[in-house]
């Protein structure tokens, strides 16, 4: 398969719109008004044809990226920007490199052309691979002051849009009226297709992540393939259940298609349907069984079945639901304690009961984010008590904080900056410890998949290792009260590498009050000389506060649930573990807390 990138031509422009159409039609709201941008597009004065280009495979046009002009306003400077939108990929060539390609030609001619950067409004968890980051790490807002996650920059050269209180103005070009939408549609005759109802295309391709060859589309998007899908699915389940054969399958498309609740997806693999993935969501917010959303079907043809295919799309969708999810299996169904036994493994909680139509209704709890990390729950990973559910909890406390360039202080394994890539708006993490080598870190940034995120380094935390001024956090779980406690650590070492408005979080032991005699032997006798780094929350509030002065505000609680950070660790079985068990089972579970510090360095 050969991809053709070059310059859209006249004879493209309705091929590009329709394709255009196709690709964001119910992706994220009823319909689409993408294809009317590319239209109005190539005759506003703002349009850079001469960065902008189709993509093409046998002679279709499969993907397209179409530059404008936009500008940032700096004080009594205006300074122009190059803005993209679309960027987009025909559905049945999906996962092909079309969307990266398009790019890779593109950003160079950018940057040769002698313009800063790129600033676009586009998919969070897409251009960070391509060297995006997200705009408000570089001091720029959009016109009303927001940093927006989707609101994303891309830089000629380092620094080339560090522009703090810029504000991005974007093209009028941007501007879509209704009646303008509605008279191209009559104009082109586009091939009718039911705008969707909830929930949208974009939660699934989000969920799919596009990794793994295979996407997700709207069934209605190809009727043909649906209706020919939906028959075999449905000739196979009948095997099953024998009250299917005395369904009409006409009537059920019907159903499927007209249903105010249901969505109906098909599986794509290599620009072909293998299979269906079909949801749906109650009409009223209570239907009487808890469940915020149902799994109606997934079934995979059998010629692609084996590939693991099924099973991702289940715990994809279930990781993204905050209620409670059910769905029904048919007793008899061969498959049945194949799905159950995944959710076992997995760590889900789950009910299971048969309903009077006689089919097993599972309800299915949502789990916490520390919970999908379960198989790092190990001797290999764990150092102490959990870092993650530590890290989890203090992001939850000071939510939005974590973002842009992070300082991963004391990382040990790599655990917390695994959840850092994954779970928070970190775009470049430093993970640094002391005594786990940078190698070794290496290896597992890799084996996990963040390496192009994580960058591992092995440095004693009181070295002068970084610039002032560099990080937009600094995180530090499980390891602050090692060094902390020294004077003008805080206020002369840690506090001078976040930018102005940044932030520092640290989650720590610490003591729920100062103990008594006995206390304090049982604690002198388990941590030995590192007692004195066990404090109190008000004695670390005073120490921040006394080396911060107005340059911070800080926040200082005690964690909740510090049984759960410690179970895990036992459950390891590790022989420091073990000990730590023995000495908190004499007394130490009165003494010990968990410390959560929340603290943001002023602007002023």
């Amino acid at each position: 398969m050969d991809i053709i990138i070059r310059k859209e031509t006249e004879k493209d422009y309705i091929e590009t719109e329709a394709m255009t159409r196709r690709a964001f039609w119910n992706k994220y709201r009823p319909g689409c008004d993408e294809h009317l941008l590319v239209h109005k597009m190539r005759s506003h004065p703002d349009y850079l044809p001469e960065f902008s280009r189709v993509a093409e495979i046998d002679g279709q046009i499969a993907g397209t990226i179409m530059y404008f002009k936009a500008k940032i306003i700096a004080g009594d400077r205006e300074i122009t920007v190059p803005s993209f939108g679309p960027l987009c990929t025909d559905h049945k060539w999906k996962n092909h490199g079309i969307g990266s390609k398009l790019l890779e030609e593109t950003l160079p001619l950018i940057k040769a052309a002698g313009y800063p950067g790129v600033i676009i409004f586009g998919e969070p968890e897409y251009y960070p691979k391509h060297g995006f980051v997200r705009a408000g790490s570089l001091g720029l807002t959009d016109m009303d002051g927001n940093a927006w996650d989707a609101f994303l920059a891309w830089e000629s050269e380092p620094g080339s849009l560090r522009i703090p209180g810029g504000k991005f103005r974007e093209s009028s070009v941007d501007d879509l009226p209704e009646e303008e939408l509605n008279a191209l549609e009559d104009l082109r005759q586009f091939e009718k297709i039911p705008p969707a109802t909830r929930p949208c295309q974009w939660t699934y391709d989000n969920a799919n992540e596009e990794k793994d060859g295979y996407s997700l589309m709207y069934a209605v998007q190809d009727p043909g393939s649906f209706d020919r899908m939906f028959g075999t699915c449905l000739e196979e389940l009948s095997r099953y259940d024998a009250s299917l054969k005395k369904r009409d399958p006409a009537a059920m498309i019907r159903e499927l298609r007209d249903s105010p609740c249901k969505a109906t997806y098909l599986i794509m693999k290599e620009q072909e349907a293998i299979g269906l993935l079909v949801t749906s969501v109650p009409e009223a917010e209570d239907k009487g069984d808890g469940c915020g959303c149902c799994l109606e079907q997934i079934w995979i043809r059998p010629e692609n079945r084996g590939q693991g295919i099924a099973k991702d799309i289940f715990l994809r969708f279930l990781r993204q639901q905050t209620c409670a999810t059910g769905f029904r299996v048919i007793p008899s169904d061969p498959a049945k304690e194949q799905w159950l036994g995944l959710l076992r493994r997995e760590g889900y909680g789950f009910t299971a009961e048969l309903t009077e139509d006689g089919l097993l209704f599972c309800k299915v709890v949502p789990q916490t984010v520390a919970d999908r990390y379960k198989k790092y729950f190990t001797r290999e990973y764990l150092m102490g008590p959990n870092s993650l559910r530590l890290l989890d909890q203090l992001a939850a406390k000071h939510p939005d904080t974590i973002r842009g360039t992070v300082l991963d202080l004391g990382c040990g394994e790599g655990l917390t900056t695994l959840y850092l890539a994954r779970e928070t708006k970190a775009d470049r993490i430093y993970a640094t410890d002391l005594w786990i080598p940078a190698t070794d870190n290496l290896r597992r940034f890799r084996e996990a998949g963040i390496d192009g995120k994580a960058v591992p380094i092995h440095a004693n935390a009181l070295d002068r290792t970084y610039a002032d001024d560099f990080f937009d956090t600094v995180v530090c779980i499980d390891a602050y009260h090692y060094f902390g406690t020294a004077a003008d650590v805080f206020g002369k070492q840690v506090l001078p590498l976040v930018r102005k408005g940044g932030h520092i979080l640290l989650a720590f032991p610490g003591l729920y009050r100062e103990p008594d005699a006995a206390g304090q032997a049982l604690l002198e006798e388990w941590a030995g000389d590192e007692s004195c780094m066990f404090r109190t929350t008000e004695w670390w509030k005073n120490l921040f506060e006394k080396e911060g002065g107005d340059k911070i505000t800080v926040n200082v609680s005690e964690a909740d649930d510090p049984g759960s950070f410690w179970q895990d660790w036992f459950d390891t079985g590790h022989e420091y573990a073990l000990r730590d068990r023995e000495f908190l089972d004499r007394g130490l579970w009165n003494v010990v807390n968990f410390i959560l510090v929340g603290i943001t360095r002023e602007k002023a």
